[in-house]
């Protein structure tokens, strides 16, 4: 389970690096990291191609998007 978050002092905007025709979701985002060895999606907030918000990690969670950061911001892709 990941570290619980007590602070916000950065937010963090990521690109998924996937094709323009791919509309990735969080789950699928997910599924990527669990393979590489996470306990699950490392960023909140997944932000669809048409602008829809999927949630992701729990915001009281420590995510993982960018050391040495990821205590203390919020991570979206």
């Amino acid at each position: 389970m990941p570290a619980i978050r007590r602070l916000t002092g950065k937010i963090i905007l990521h690109s998924s690096a996937t094709k323009p025709d791919q509309d990735i979701g969080a789950a699928q985002i997910g599924k990527w990291h669990k393979r590489n060895g996470w306990a699950g999606i490392g960023y909140h907030r997944v932000i669809r191609r048409d602008g829809t918000v999927e949630e992701g990690r729990h915001l009281d969670s420590s995510g993982a998007p960018a050391r040495p950061w990821n205590d203390r911001s919020v991570g979206s892709v």
